[in-house]
């Protein structure tokens, strides 16, 4: 490309080719260092078909730190055209615009003031973006609903006025948990399934155990009180819109996993059993007086729970889960 732009407009433009960030492990001062030897070595092999200058950077890397990482770049190759005033008028490495613009530059076409503005117009278009900062927080990037996929973990300050579990029904590709402890957060990313809350335990007892059971000496993290924040966490998860439920929990699995460290396996153990009596008189208040009604659970973790219009398994799995 260099060559066919050297032949193209001859003595109207200098083409050089400038090498630089040549390894160079000798002492400063030296006169005559190898690297560029080798460059010369190179060019001579190359002379029939290397027709423009070439130059190499001196060991203070004159031309790397003025130019290259001056304009922002920090590898090669890069292009620079110089207009007939001396000003940068394009950097970058797509050779096929060069062309065009030493066209223009020649024929008086050229103008820095409206290159200038037009750049500027460009990068305003932009989107700001700070590489130091998190993609999509607070604007960086984007705005916050740009994601395709998004995992959050936070610890749980007590300054969110929610219950503790936010499923929204027909969102089958969400997760969302506030002020969640690890057994919480280890059963629901293992248990039998991830319906939306409340109704995704129903059918867990007789199969799976309302808790992990510890194996571990250290099991400080899973001590909590719900009147304290300690220990708790906030957990929201959401995956492409067609998902499912399995595909949900094995995300959750990476999350715990990367974050806590736990190892985990399902295994098959025998688990108590819950037995109820109730007096005649009893089971005449339990009794629905309209089963068909829909059902109905009001579980406040400060205030108790009321279940309605259900089977005798849920009441016992209501009562299994406050145990």
């Amino acid at each position: 490309m260099l060559t066919n732009l050297a032949r193209k407009y001859g003595d109207q433009v200098d083409v050089v080719s400038f090498y630089g960030m040549e390894t160079n492990n000798e002492p400063p001062g030296t006169k005559d260092p190898k690297y560029v030897r080798k460059v010369e070595k190179y060019v001579s092999d190359k002379a029939n078909r290397m027709k423009y200058t070439v130059a190499v950077d001196d060991p203070q890397k004159t031309m790397e730190v003025s130019w290259l990482r001056a304009a922002g770049f920090s590898g090669l190759p890069k292009t620079f055209v110089v207009d007939k005033e001396g000003f940068i008028a394009w950097t970058g490495s797509d050779m096929r615009k060069v062309d065009q613009l030493v066209q223009e530059i020649i024929e008086g076409n050229y103008s820095l003031a409206a290159m200038t503005r037009i750049a500027r117009e460009k990068e305003a278009k932009l989107t700001p973006y700070d590489k130091e900062q998190p993609l999509l927080i607070d604007g960086n990037g984007g705005k916050d609903t740009d994601f395709l996929f998004r995992s959050i973990l936070t610890e749980f300050k007590g300054d969110i006025k929610t219950g503790r579990s936010e499923f929204i029904p027909g969102n089958r590709n969400r997760v969302r948990e506030i002020g969640a402890d690890l057994y919480s957060l280890y059963w629901l990313a293992h248990g039998d399934t991830l319906m939306p809350y409340p109704m995704y335990s129903l059918n867990s007892y007789g199969k799976y155990w309302r808790k992990p059971i510890l194996a571990i000496k250290d099991t400080t993290g899973f001590q909590f009180d719900y009147k304290s924040p300690e220990n708790r966490w906030n957990y929201s998860l959401i995956l492409p819109e067609k998902t499912s439920a399995k595909l949900l929990q094995q995300a959750m699995q990476r999350d715990l996993k990367t974050y806590f460290g736990y190892d985990v396996t399902v295994e098959t153990r025998e688990m108590p059993c819950w037995i109820l009596t109730a007096t005649k008189k009893a089971k005449k208040y339990l009794v629905a007086k309209n089963p068909e009604k829909e059902y109905n659970l009001v579980d406040d973790e400060f205030m108790g729970a009321s279940i309605t219009h259900t089977k005798m398994k849920n009441i016992i799995r209501l009562l299994w889960s406050k145990n």
